[in-house]
């Protein structure tokens, strides 16, 4: 039963009558055949001030869950590390909110390490309308854990492989070194994908292999509108990947670039522009390919030398459609905002960090 108050509050709340139940609540049948309840939820009053345990608050979700058949976005953060007993019980509570919420969930985001996306997986979330997925993996770096990959390997062709023709934006990141390679497969092995929006976050051990990020860019990149490529720590000038990894991603990407139709359909793009040439010609063949399509440019990086600065300007005076230009940071010089100028006048939005030494001077925003 409920904790007793010695001196109850005068405004009590009565819960939402689900159906025609008299007051009472009464979980649908598949949940009181599985699941052992640990809180007395059949009770018509609760105090205002009452506190539950983190098993309890489950158990009254699962009882509100019926009337949340209009969710669009779920966000789900897991860590079952150290727990047990959590994995099962984690996969079973899933499985009951797939059931209130699939046929309008659109976007679907996952938080968690290897073993918890294997969890997630299993409990065979959404799939039907699903348009935008976002998967993030994170922890503290390890080892290479082959038997949860092997999990992966599974589980992951088995859920993208479903997805409707409505999927079209996707958000891969890995903050604890892992291959990122098995997910990118899976993605680049559904029929008719046609990415719109995508997002990459590699960190030093997650780079997949040459091969399977190559047939993934030649593939994604005849359809791609929106594109963030992350190299570096958001905020902060330091490396996610160590220069050989980089190196692989690049030239990857150059590759691809060399066909015109790679990438020609880019309206906005992020990217860190590193020091190293490679990285600038990559920058330069992105603006080549997007020339026509172009309209949002987000550049950041250490500050580039005034003569890869003209190339880019150069690059960027025939994107006739480019209208939001964010160029930070610059090593201040006034030729470069003359150029600016001559060069992009259809800009409606620019945002500049003018630098000088180690010292942000000013940052305009247009």
């Amino acid at each position: 039963m409920f904790p007793e108050t010695t001196e109850p509050r005068s405004r009590i709340r009565r819960l939402l009558n689900f159906g025609n139940c008299g007051g009472r609540f009464r979980l649908p049948k598949t949940v009181m055949k599985q699941k052992q309840l640990t809180t007395p939820v059949a009770e018509a009053l609760v105090h205002e001030n009452l506190k539950l345990t983190f098993e309890e608050c489950l158990d009254w979700f699962l009882v509100a869950l019926r009337n949340m058949t209009n969710v669009r976005d779920f966000e789900l953060h897991i860590n079952t590390t150290g727990r047990p007993t959590y994995p099962n019980q984690m996969e079973h509570f899933l499985g009951y909110i797939w059931i209130a919420i699939k046929q309008r969930l659109q976007k679907l985001t996952f938080n968690g390490n290897l073993t918890d996306m294997a969890i997630f997986l299993r409990s065979k979330p959404p799939h039907i309308n699903i348009v935008d997925i976002n998967f993030t993996l994170y922890g503290l770096p390890s080892t290479r854990d082959t038997v949860q990959e092997k999990i992966l390997a599974l589980t992951m062709p088995a859920y993208v492989k479903n997805l409707g023709p409505a999927f079209h934006s996707l958000t891969l990141r890995s903050w604890n070194s892992q291959d990122l390679t098995i997910p990118l497969m899976a993605f680049t092995e559904l029929a008719g994908l046609r990415l719109i929006s995508l997002e990459l976050t590699f960190t030093s051990g997650s780079v997949p292999s040459k091969s399977a990020l190559e047939s993934f860019f030649r593939k994604v990149s005849l359809t791609l509108e929106t594109l963030k490529l992350v190299y570096f720590v958001p905020g902060f000038d330091i490396p996610l990947m160590k220069p050989e990894e980089a190196n692989i991603v690049d030239s990857t990407l150059l590759s691809c670039l060399t066909n015109p139709e790679c990438f020609s359909h880019l309206r906005i793009l992020e990217f860190y522009v590193r020091r190293s040439p490679k990285s600038v010609d990559l920058l330069l063949w992105f603006i080549k390919n997007s020339s026509a399509q172009l309209t949002n440019l987000t550049l950041t990086g250490p500050p580039l030398p005034i003569s890869d600065v003209d190339s880019v300007l150069l690059a960027l005076s025939v994107c006739s459609n480019l209208t939001h230009l964010h160029f930070a940071p610059l090593n201040f010089d006034s030729t470069v905002i003359g150029s600016l100028a001559e060069k992009i006048p259809g800009l409606y939005s620019l945002e500049l960090e003018l630098v000088s030494g180690l010292l942000t001077i000013v940052t305009f925003i247009f």
